[in-house]
């Protein structure tokens, strides 16, 4: 029996999902943010990542220490750029009191 390793858009977007995260912790550590800070958070992508971004929302949310959630991007914040393959995103993210 051989091992199928053909990556499905399930795959994908649970990888991009991750990477956000990873994208997200990044900017956490260079915004000089304590590991224990809440954060508003915008991401925008690509299409793929749009679909990464709804079926992994709350997990996302989880593992950043999101309070808020934005659907609008803020000029106030910490911003990084990342890709992979042909899908790109952008973070936006700034402390927040709540929790």
């Amino acid at each position: 029996m051989a091992l199928d390793t053909t990556l499905d858009d399930v795959l994908i977007r649970e990888g991009i999902a991750r990477e956000i995260v990873r994208t997200v912790q990044d900017g956490r550590k260079q915004a000089g943010l304590e590991v224990s800070d809440r954060i508003r958070l915008h991401v925008d992508g690509s299409a793929l990542v749009s679909e990464a971004l709804t079926e992994h929302h709350e997990w996302i949310m989880n593992e950043t220490l999101t309070a808020e959630w934005s659907s609008t991007v803020f000029d106030t914040g910490f911003s990084l750029e990342r890709e992979l393959d042909d899908h790109q995103w952008q973070i936006v993210l700034e402390k927040t009191a709540r929790g």
